[in-house]
């Protein structure tokens, strides 16, 4: 894990970029997202940072609560 990574999640903040997220608006980054919400939720809660770009989930496989 990197120290950036951490810092970030000491934090509570979950980048989907740190999961794999790629943010093209072509690909779909919706396991890197759904891992991030899975990750801060699993953690006690959070932010899941989607950072500037077209990041793309399938809604109808993204769970918002874990």
């Amino acid at each position: 894990m990197t120290e950036q990574k951490e810092i970030r999640q000491a934090a509570g903040i979950f980048d989907v970029s740190r999961f794999g997220a790629c943010g093209d608006g072509r690909r779909l980054d919706t396991t890197a997202i759904q891992a991030a919400i899975d990750a801060c939720s699993g953690n006690g809660g959070g932010t899941v940072l989607l950072a500037p770009g077209r990041t793309v989930p399938d809604r109808k496989s993204t769970r918002l609560n874990s």
